[in-house]
């Protein structure tokens, strides 16, 4: 009997994985402050999102220090805290390209949301979600 409160949390957290180091390091030819706008307008665009019966809300929280922004994406419902699932690290080196490092868990056991081919596209101009 005392098994059921773990599956209970392990069924509403969706299984989402931790990021557990670098998975992806990509390199931007815009400026740091472009590349910070393109990541946060990627993130509000493709990924946050507001709960529904079929899934939880999607939030992403960015915070900034010494010349690195980082963006964690994670799942958040009210009845379960934020789980992060991604973190993007945007790193503005000394005369030197800016420098985006991506950590990325999964989502659900087998979907990881392949953060860095996306973010890649974008970085690329192509906008699409997918």
């Amino acid at each position: 009997m005392k098994t059921w409160p773990l599956i209970t949390l392990l069924f509403l957290t969706g299984c989402v994985s931790a990021p557990k180091g670098e998975t992806a390091r990509l390199n931007s030819n815009l400026t740091f402050e472009e590349t910070v706008t393109l990541i946060n307008e990627y993130t509000q665009t493709c990924w946050t999102r507001e709960a529904s019966m079929s899934s939880d809300q999607i939030r992403t929280r960015q915070s900034a220090s010494n010349g690195k922004v980082t963006f964690v994406i994670g799942r958040n419902n009210t009845d379960i805290p934020f789980m992060p699932f991604a973190n993007i690290h945007v790193l503005n080196p000394e005369n030197s390209q800016v420098l985006i490092s991506i950590e990325e868990g999964k989502v659900t056991m087998t979907d990881p949301w392949e953060v860095d081919r996306k973010l890649s596209n974008w970085l690329k101009g192509n906008k699409t979600c997918i």
